[in-house]
């Protein structure tokens, strides 16, 4: 096989870690559909870059795996890191960032109370954020998945910029 080849036909492996994240965080939010959400907001965002998103622990070190955790970091304004052998989601500043407001503005204009599916997607988005460093991205623009962000987490979908699609794209196809 040439390494075009190789390269559609062999899957990439990310772990999915949740053995720190303890289910009352959550604060009554079903467990089971704020995980759901994250695995489908990751899926969609990495759709086309064959990847295959793994659940479990205990995981190869060196490996893409994203750990999911409790912490409230930097007083709950630090929401990810990418390090050297691991990428750590902190849903705690997650949960304590969203937790200042009752309702969430959304994409159309309506508000909502936060629920696991918005909670997922929030924790999805900052998830995709720190893969895409595992992937070599950089930060980027504003409002989307690789931008820093300005006003706390983001309830709602982000995107890839043009720019990050394109190296992905150049990355992975």
């Amino acid at each position: 096989m040439n390494s075009a080849t190789d390269k559609a036909v062999s899957k990439r492996r990310v772990y999915l870690d949740f053995s720190e994240l303890d289910e009352s965080l959550l604060d009554g939010l079903n467990y089971a559909e704020v995980k759901a959400s994250i695995l489908e907001k990751l899926v969609t965002d990495y759709s086309g870059y064959n990847i295959e998103f793994i659940e479990g622990s205990g995981f190869p070190i060196f490996s893409k795996t994203i750990f999911f955790s409790n912490a409230v970091v930097d007083d709950g304004t630090t929401f990810g890191h990418n390090g050297v052998v691991r990428a750590d989601v902190y849903v705690g500043s997650i949960i304590s960032d969203l937790s200042k407001s009752i309702y969430h503005e959304l994409n159309n204009g309506t508000f909502s109370k936060l629920n696991a599916s918005l909670l997922g997607v929030a924790i999805g988005n900052i998830a995709s954020h720190e893969l895409g460093h595992r992937f070599g991205l950089e930060h980027y623009g504003s409002n989307f998945l690789m931008s820093i962000p300005e006003r706390g987490v983001n309830v709602n979908p982000l995107v890839w910029s043009s720019r990050s699609r394109a190296i992905l794209d150049k990355k992975f196809k």
